[in-house]
């Protein structure tokens, strides 16, 4: 079993549903409720420095003392920023998830899948605690369904074959994909004929984003 720990606010609809889905998927991991048992500084430094990203990415500021602390200074350090996070653990953006060969920032909650081995990501259709569906991302290239559906809705399809381009299809933990398509370039349409959700990205692009729990 993969050997896993998790940095959970058990208040967090997101740090909730990335637990779930580690369990969903045969995993269990250590728990660290941090605000109870917050982290050291040096083990904080040690968590971001492995995200490979800055500590203000990680820092969080929706119902926080993030404004009264006055951390939106581009002045203060990143060893300032620590020591308010440490002070203040609530300033932890969450979950946090380590697994022997990588250390991630799971949001939204679906984030914690590309941290699994494919033989583990759940088969079935789940749910979020709110009755929303988890959804996977699937990278695709540039394929002849997806040239002739831009075509017919009269979107431009001439770069579409650039190098390193990619496309996400966007659906259920099962694999099928929602009804709804768009592209990052070109506005909503229909396309790759799978009733994709798809956007454009260049490879490695991760295309996340950070819902506001």
């Amino acid at each position: 079993m993969l050997d896993v720990t998790f940095y959970h606010n058990p208040d967090c609809g997101t740090s909730r549903n990335a637990l779930a889905l580690l369990r969903h998927a045969g995993i269990e991991p250590s728990v660290i409720e941090y605000l109870k048992t917050p982290p050291t500084k040096d083990r904080l430094r040690e968590l971001v420095a492995l995200m490979g990203r800055p500590v203000r990415e990680v820092i969080r500021e929706r119902g926080t003392p993030f404004k009264a602390l006055g951390l939106g200074k581009p002045s203060l350090s990143e060893d300032d920023l620590l020591d308010a996070m440490v002070a203040n653990p609530i300033l932890i953006n969450r979950p946090i998830v380590v697994t022997p060969t990588r250390v991630k920032l799971c949001r939204p909650s679906e984030a914690v899948l590309h941290l699994l081995p494919p033989s583990a990501v759940p088969k079935v259709d789940l749910t979020k605690d709110d009755g929303t569906p988890f959804l996977a991302d699937e990278v695709f290239p540039a394929n002849d369904d997806l040239e002739d559906h831009l075509a017919a809705a009269g979107l431009p399809t001439d770069d579409l074959r650039d190098p390193g381009r990619t496309f996400t299809a966007t659906g259920s933990s099962a694999g099928r994909r929602s009804a709804s398509a768009a592209s990052n370039r070109t506005g909503p349409t229909s396309c790759c004929g799978r009733s994709a959700s798809c956007q454009s990205s260049t490879a490695g692009a991760s295309g996340e984003t950070s819902p506001c729990c």
